[in-house]
């Protein structure tokens, strides 16, 4: 604890939502419970500028240095559920899944004046959106608000969507590549939380395939085609995650589809879609509104539009192994490493910002970031010694001592004693001769 005459005590505290994370704090009393933070308000000093140093470069290094290992390893195990291993199935993922049932838990961090405890799932829905922003998560008593750190909001649910995340669906969070879902529900008015999802991005990265078999190098066994497409939009398999879904489309499904072939149907706004069977049956539960990043769920796997919908589109989902639909154009066999070339475009494809950066013009921008912000405070760091050399040696000519003209100063009184000495003994040496004159 620090205290001066005139200073408030200052203490440090834990961050109210991260405890990993210290704060600078004031009362106005030593002993008082309720202290403000000041953390933000300081400025100079070796603790205002460890504190800048922490987070204004070592903290959104860690959050930048989370996005790149979080977009890597959902490219390639996205990229691998899209193949076929050398046994012919499915690609598995390659990396350790970023969006296990653990971390989704974990990017939410209550506020320690919460009451109770509410959980949240913080789902990466789309990695290449992805920013280092942290988002503020707030309960008014009616509405779940998701804001920006300058206060801007970028979602708002609504009791009935409240409900829906209750029941455990998805809702997307804006255009953050996030998506939420309520795990646990004790909110009451005033609660706060705030929303980090690239935290741990780093460090829970991990390879879990060890055996090269299951390189998902060959292509997958879908094809699609475009039935009604006026605007010629592209629409492409974004992730296989559950074969084992009842109404995937494949032969082994074979009852309950008629056929291993489903149709994606857009209505007539353009606004929403449905997936059917070849008799024009649901197995989407329905038409559903189409997210802003053109994502679509269906029955075990997702797709993504590209492109501006005029409504009213049809596509045809195949699968190639079938009897009932012959279709040759991806037969699996050796050789085909048509996957597997699509992982190697990943060095230069422009995977994260929304397209503008590849990994590695992500992690030279993280490079330059870092050695740039370096530099600067070296820079800032010399200048101002610079600055306190001169006013120290200004403050020095003022206040310090000549010792040449102290010394002239020492003699000059030294013969003024002697001066003075001389004169005494003189005086003495009169007045004694007057009194033995006078008898």
């Amino acid at each position: 604890m620090v205290t001066g005459a005139f200073a408030l005590p200052m203490s440090v505290i834990r961050n109210e939502f991260d405890s990993g994370i210290l704060e600078i704090g004031v009362s106005t009393k030593e002993d008082s419970e309720s202290k403000s933070i000041v953390t933000d308000q300081l400025s100079g000093g070796s603790v205002s500028s460890l504190l800048d140093v922490r987070d204004e470069m070592i903290m959104p290094a860690i959050r930048e240095l989370g996005k790149l290992a979080i977009v890597i390893a959902d490219s390639f195990n996205r990229q691998q559920s899209l193949g076929r291993d050398l046994n012919g199935e499915v690609g598995s993922n390659l990396f350790s899944d970023i969006n296990d049932p653990q971390l989704v838990l974990s990017r939410t961090f209550g506020a320690v004046t919460n009451p109770v405890e509410s959980k949240f799932e913080i789902n990466i829905r789309n990695s290449s959106q992805l920013t280092t922003d942290i988002y503020d998560l707030d309960y008014d008593g009616t509405d779940l608000i998701v804001s920006d750190a300058k206060g801007n909001v970028i979602e708002s649910f609504d009791p009935a969507q409240i409900a829906q995340m209750n029941a455990g669906t998805e809702l997307t969070i804006g255009n953050t590549g996030l998506s939420m879902a309520i795990d646990t529900d004790n909110m009451t008015a005033g609660d706060r939380w705030q929303i980090n999802a690239l935290k741990n991005g780093a460090s829970k990265i991990d390879i879990v395939i060890e055996d090269p078999k299951l390189i998902a190098a060959a292509d997958n066994y879908f094809e699609i085609d475009s039935v009604t497409n006026t605007n010629n939009v592209s629409l492409s398999l974004y992730e296989i995650n559950n074969v084992s879904n009842a109404s995937y489309p494949s032969p082994n499904n074979v009852p309950p589809l008629p056929d291993p072939m489903l149709q994606i149907v857009v209505d007539a706004t353009g606004t929403q879609y449905d997936i059917q069977d070849s008799a024009g049956n649901s197995v989407n539960g329905g038409f559903q509104d189409i997210a802003a990043d053109k994502i679509i769920n269906g029955p075990g796997f997702t797709m993504q539009f590209e492109g501006e919908l005029a409504g009213n589109e049809v596509f045809n989902l195949t699968h190639a192994d079938n009897d009932l639909i012959p279709n040759d154009n991806k037969k699996f066999g050796p050789g085909d490493n048509t996957n597997m070339l699509s992982m190697l475009n990943f060095q230069s494809k422009k995977t994260m910002d929304n397209g503008l950066n590849s990994f590695s013009e992500g992690y030279a921008d993280l490079v330059t970031a870092v050695g740039v912000d370096t530099k600067s405070t070296e820079i800032a760091r010399d200048s101002y010694q610079t600055l306190l050399s001169g006013s120290s040696a200004r403050l020095a000519a003022v206040q310090g001592v000549n010792l040449d003209e102290e010394a002239a100063n020492l003699i000059q009184y030294q013969q003024a004693y002697s001066a003075s000495a001389r004169i005494i003994t003189v005086a003495r040496e009169t007045f004694q001769t007057l009194l033995s004159a006078a008898g």
